[in-house]
């Protein structure tokens, strides 16, 4: 497995069960443990469910998931701009923006993800829309909703960039549904990096998922970025 996806899905496993992460890495057979464990398995299964390809998505996204012919799969389709920096460009660049670039890549497979795990377990019935993830939902849109729920705001790289040279953008995912032009703000870099360090999982794990949520009492304080710069919207 490539070093950079590697990170990812370290950064993944830790974003998905962080309470339970530290116990199974360290080979405990606390119950906590054996959660993570079997939580594993089930991603696991979804080796031979979910079909990953990289392609040059002519729309201005990030992924996108379709069901698969068989109507039990599902097939991620992820910008190829991803991997090309990854491939290429990736370990030439700062730490910072290797970080962005992992969180952004790791945002967008959870996101995708979970439509695809939806894709699976619909099995091919037609016309059964998405549920909604909470009934304070906006939308059922599951990739966003999971998002939102894991950092309180969506997440993406300013100017569609894949690399995350000019770092990331956030916004109220209820916001993009609301009158008038949607506001994005910029993520902290300190934060962002603060998700490669032990010390916040050993926090996230004390405190509860709370702790990962980006910093968002000060986002009504951040710069907003102005609509050129701001990106997907």
């Amino acid at each position: 497995m490539p070093f950079w996806l590697q990170r990812c899905v370290s950064l993944l496993e830790k974003i998905w069960r962080p309470e339970l992460a530290h116990d199974a890495l360290n080979g405990s057979h606390n119950p906590s443990a054996k959660a993570l464990l079997a939580t594993r398995a089930a991603l696991n299964s979804l080796a031979s469910r979910v079909k990953f390809q990289w392609f040059d998505i002519p729309e201005r996204i990030f992924g996108m998931t379709d069901e698969g012919s068989d109507g039990k799969s599902a097939r991620v389709v992820l910008q190829k701009g991803y991997h090309d920096f990854f491939q290429n460009e990736f370990l030439n660049a700062s730490l910072e923006q290797q970080h962005r670039a992992s969180l952004a890549f790791a945002v967008t497979l959870t996101h995708e993800l979970a439509h695809a795990v939806y894709l699976i377990l619909r099995c091919g019935s037609i016309n059964v829309p998405e549920p909604y993830f909470s009934p304070a939902d906006p939308v059922n849109e599951l990739g966003s909703a999971c998002i939102s729920s894991l950092f309180n705001v969506e997440i993406q790289p300013i100017n569609m960039l894949f690399s995350a040279k000019d770092g990331l953008s956030c916004h109220r995912w209820a916001d993009r549904y609301r009158p008038g032009p949607l506001t994005h703000h910029a993520v902290p870099i300190g934060w962002v990096c603060s998700l490669f360090d032990e010390r916040t999982w050993q926090r996230i794990r004390r405190e509860g998922k709370g702790e990962l949520a980006v910093p968002i009492g000060n986002l009504s304080s951040m710069a907003p970025l102005t609509e050129d710069f701001q990106g997907l919207s």
